[in-house]
């Protein structure tokens, strides 16, 4: 106990045992209470403690004095390395319980079945860990093929997406065949019921020019009747004949320019049909179709309407293309000049145009296209952007072999009439390679 409470240390040392206030004075068992309300009175209240105090209070204590045993240097010399068996004291003999054996008896108790539950524990403890390893080795193998399956997810979702546009793209085309298909037939069998009619036409006024011949046949036989009178009917019949013969053959006429005006459409629809199939396409006014075909398939400008590939060391040829222009206008109209219009980089250098590899390429070109002929016209790309002159690759970045340049650009054609029809918007693509 600490030194610094000498009240109590002097009480103890006056009083003895009796300052002890724990003994029952039945059982002469000590008990020992924390945190304990009770209230024992001391004699001087009548009790039998000898001063009040909380019971369990003042448990446990002891008094005892300190002894300084004196030893002589000299004999501690003589005792080093020596096995003295005399001072090792005999085994103390057992403590007498100082609680009820039967309460020892049921703490052992409990203690040892709390070890065994412990070890129960400890082996319910390792059981789980291993469920954990083993199903954390699962969960692992679940993620991996989770992952795996999310891959194949992602691949056959770019396969159906390019399936998909590849359908979108079949349906627009065959929705515009469909179209055209059935424009076509609609046409067709009206121009047919056309001249059915006017065959029809033909055929009625053949019939009265037959009728025509018997009644002058008739006339004719009736002569027996009189000078006069006959002279005076065939005059008339003659005057009926050369009318009759006039109107029939105006009407001859006017059926035979509506035939040649049925075949002149029936022709242009036929050219019209042999340009689809030609891979032409229809222009802005649906009345002249155009192509553009590329020299070359193998580059980085495949999916470009015109492309073109040329290097630093290795200047290539600026023709890249061929422009076919078909000229189907129903009025008859000729094309007497085609211009291009580019957009995008490389505007100092044209960089598409029409001419030869002489310098930079020309807007327009001069043709004479007739109805229902077809031209082509050569299409260049500026000789002059190859070369070490500028423009010139990428040279920040070492490991960049090549730079793309790209664009669009739209094709007008221009009729002897004033009026112009011209292309959808096409693209075009240059790739500058370091060698």
């Amino acid at each position: 106990m600490s030194l610094d409470n000498r009240f109590r240390i002097g009480e103890l040392t006056q009083s003895g045992s009796r300052a002890v206030v724990s003994q029952d004075t039945t059982s002469k068992s000590h008990t020992f209470i924390s945190d304990s309300k009770t209230i024992v009175l001391g004699e001087e209240d009548g009790g039998n403690a000898p001063y009040t105090h909380v019971k369990g209070d003042r448990d446990g204590e002891l008094t005892a004095y300190v002894e300084k045993p004196a030893y002589k240097e000299d004999q501690l010399k003589k005792a080093v390395d020596t096995v003295i068996d005399e001072l090792v004291l005999p085994p103390k003999k057992d403590q007498p319980d100082v609680v009820p054996r039967e309460v020892y008896d049921e703490l052992e108790n409990k203690f040892q079945q709390a070890l065994t539950d412990l070890e129960n524990a400890q082996q319910r403890i390792l059981q789980l860990e291993g469920q954990v390893a083993q199903l954390t080795a699962e969960l692992q193998a679940t993620r991996v093929e989770n992952d795996s399956l999310k891959i194949q997810k992602a691949i056959v979702d770019n396969q159906f997406q390019q399936s998909t546009e590849r359908y979108k793209e079949s349906i627009s085309k065959l929705g515009t065949a469909i179209i055209k298909a059935t424009k076509e037939a609609n046409e067709r069998v009206r121009l047919n019921a056309q001249v059915e009619g006017l065959v029809a036409q033909k055929d009625v006024l053949r019939q009265e020019l037959l009728s025509l011949r018997k009644i002058v046949s008739g006339l004719e036989g009736q002569i027996e009747a009189g000078v006069d009178s006959l002279r005076a009917q065939t005059d008339m019949a003659k005057a009926q004949r050369e009318a009759a013969a006039a109107a029939a053959e105006a009407q001859r006429l006017a059926l035979q320019n509506q035939q040649e005006a049925l075949e002149s459409q029936l022709a242009g629809q036929a050219a019209e049909t042999q340009a689809a199939a030609a891979g032409l396409s229809p222009m802005s006014d649906n009345q002249s179709y155009y192509g553009v075909k590329k020299l070359g398939s193998d580059g980085p400008w495949n999916d470009r309407d015109m492309g073109w590939t040329t290097s630093v060391d290795n200047i290539k040829a600026g023709k890249a293309g061929v422009l076919t222009i078909q000229n189907l206008k129903d009025s008859g109209a000729k094309i007497t000049q085609v211009s291009i219009s580019v957009s995008g980089g490389l505007n100092s250098y044209g960089p598409l145009g029409f001419g030869s590899d002489n310098g930079k390429p020309r807007t327009t070109q001069t043709v004479t296209i007739n109805k229902g002929s077809k031209t082509e016209v050569p299409l260049y790309f500026n000789k002059k952007i190859g070369g070490r002159n500028k423009p010139e690759p990428d040279k920040s970045n070492f490991l960049n072999d090549a730079t793309n340049y790209q664009g669009n650009f739209t094709i007008t054609a221009k009729y002897d009439d004033g009026t112009t029809t011209k292309t959808p918007t096409l693209t075009w693509l240059i790739r500058k390679n370091k060698r």
